[in-house]
């Protein structure tokens, strides 16, 4: 377990990251990070829209409509058919006209039907933390391990140093098969993050950012540094998984 010596604090005020595989179980023989977390949130995005907000009259006469709404139509009456008492139909369409643009005034063509929201969609969910490790008795262990640790979870497990078709010809040459030859590099190793009663998992490090001008030993080791990491899901939650999120369980994947 890596990190620092808060000793009194509470353990609910503290953050812990562990690998996990693709189906957020953790890996055996691996480090786990342990960290107090200043600032941090989690984020859940849903995407709602409108598809029938154009429906209305407003959208196919916007012209007509907003002098209706604001009774510019009845002014422009008088212009066009004049003010004639008469019963001519001259005179008659001018009433109606008026009457009509006063009528319209105020009123609208949105309705409960074209204003109706439907869900398309959600993002995977983001949680950016502020973890905090600080040297009490030896800054390397407790200050410098977990944060490149950290670091390692965030990076590439290792690139191909050769293009693909490069990479290729030597994976066959040494009996590695297709797949190392069609994808030669390895991916970030997933984390699992338990905090606030909650565990999530499997998640990946989207980001990560540290200062390097912390104050420092006499040795060069950092002593108290705040690290930012931004953590997002694999996939989209739903509701069940919200659920087992909160009974310390693995979000639930399509080959869990």
């Amino acid at each position: 377990m890596l990190g620092s010596k808060f000793t009194g604090l509470s353990k609910h005020l503290k953050a812990t990251l562990y690998a996990v595989d693709a189906r957020g179980s953790r890996l055996p023989n691996t480090a786990s990070v342990v960290a107090p977390v200043s600032e941090g949130t989690v984020e859940l995005t849903a995407n709602w829209q409108s598809p029938f907000e154009l429906a209305g009259a407003e959208a196919r006469a916007p012209a007509i409509t907003g002098m209706l709404q604001s009774g510019a139509l009845e002014s422009y009456v008088a212009p066009f058919l004049g003010k004639d008492d008469d019963q001519s139909f001259r005179a008659r369409l001018a009433r109606e006209i008026s009457e009509f643009g006063r009528e319209g005034q105020g009123r609208s063509g949105m309705t409960k039907l074209n204003s109706t929201q439907v869900f398309t969609g959600a993002a995977p969910i983001k949680i950016p933390l502020t973890l905090h490790f600080r040297a009490f008795d030896n800054p390397r262990a407790e200050v410098r391990e977990p944060i490149d640790q950290l670091a390692r979870w965030t990076l590439a497990r290792s690139l191909a140093k050769d293009g693909s078709i490069v990479s290729a010809i030597k994976a066959f040459s040494e009996g590695q098969g297709f797949l190392k030859a069609l994808l030669p590099s390895e991916s970030p190793t997933m984390v699992g993050l338990v905090f606030d009663g909650y565990t999530f998992a499997p998640l990946v490090i989207e980001s990560m950012a540290r200062s390097v001008t912390a104050p420092k030993s006499s040795a060069g080791e950092p002593l108290h540094v705040a690290v930012q990491i931004v953590l997002a899901s694999l996939t989209a939650l739903d509701a069940g998984d919200w659920t087992r999120a909160r009974q310390g369980k693995s979000i639930q994947l399509f080959n869990t």
